[in-house]
């Protein structure tokens, strides 16, 4: 794949206006756009009204064209010439071409497309090219998630761009200091959100509420010193942030149907087989 140029917010005045197909330096090209404000598109004649949070991947034999139609016409676009594995790859996804499509949720596929243009501006990086690539195929993934799945990502009742980046940092704190003792009042302070208000958006976005997640957390944490360490279950509880080994080991039950020390022994038998084999 070849990234000709990036363009994040791009900000036009209201009655902005282009016809395509698109060429960039008299080459044939793809386009792929979100559109941030309510636009005019007429694609192969046919014309049509758009919200913001639409989507269009178009292709160089693409016959369209774009009309802002209020004060202000922003968008998100990327110009690239991909190859036949990137080509197999979005027909796989069952993105489609040429017809603009309303995704479920636009901030994701936009801080996406914020960081690939990022990268296309730091021509110091020498892994520049690899890592927009990467970011190429991360888009196309979430573009097909959010047009397909029905996941907490695609609620109808979506949270705002601002929220969702707060909940995400402290989703990824959680998971990243199992041990530490969070409060549910910290982390709606975090979240410049009530109690209430924060365990119920919480929820909404991640399926499961925030003192599951944290459980989770640590269970899933705890796994990993009774696979890599000897580490007595006591201090495992310990530093998983339990209050008390006993209290760990009954969530460990709970949750995966054995105890710590049933599921440790599990894998050294599954160690000794392997060997005696």
């Amino acid at each position: 794949m070849e990234i000709y140029y990036a363009s994040y917010n791009h900000k036009h005045k209201g009655d902005f206006n282009i016809s395509f197909p698109a060429k960039f330096n008299g080459r044939d090209v793809h386009l792929l756009m979100l559109f941030k404000t309510k636009t005019i598109i007429k694609e192969n004649d046919e014309e049509r009204t758009i919200d913001k949070g639409t989507f269009a991947l178009y292709t160089p034999n693409a016959n369209h064209s774009i009309q802002g139609c209020g004060d202000e016409y922003i968008d998100d676009w990327i110009v690239f010439n991909p190859d036949s594995n990137d080509l197999d790859l979005i027909e796989s996804l069952s993105i489609p071409l040429n017809k603009a499509v309303k995704l479920n949720f636009m901030d994701l596929i936009s801080d996406l497309i914020h960081k690939l243009a990022f990268e296309f501006h730091d021509a110091y990086n020498p892994y520049r090219n690899d890592v927009m690539q990467l970011f190429m195929q991360l888009i196309f993934f979430r573009v097909s998630q959010s047009l397909y799945l029905q996941i907490p990502l695609c609620n109808k009742n979506r949270i705002n761009g601002e929220k969702y980046n707060i909940l995400i940092n402290i989703r990824n704190e959680i998971y990243c200091s199992p041990g530490v003792v969070y409060s549910i009042d910290e982390l709606a302070k975090k979240a410049f959100m009530s109690r209430s208000y924060f365990q119920h958006t919480y929820k909404k976005l991640f399926g499961v509420t925030v003192t599951q997640e944290i459980m989770k957390s640590r269970l899933n944490h705890s796994k990993y010193y009774l696979s890599c360490t000897d580490m007595a279950i006591k201090k495992i509880a310990e530093v998983c942030g339990f209050n008390s080994d006993i209290y760990y080991v009954r969530s460990f039950k709970k949750i995966f149907g054995i105890t710590p020390t049933e599921y440790r022994d599990s894998l050294q038998q599954k160690v000794d087989s392997r060997v005696n084999d």
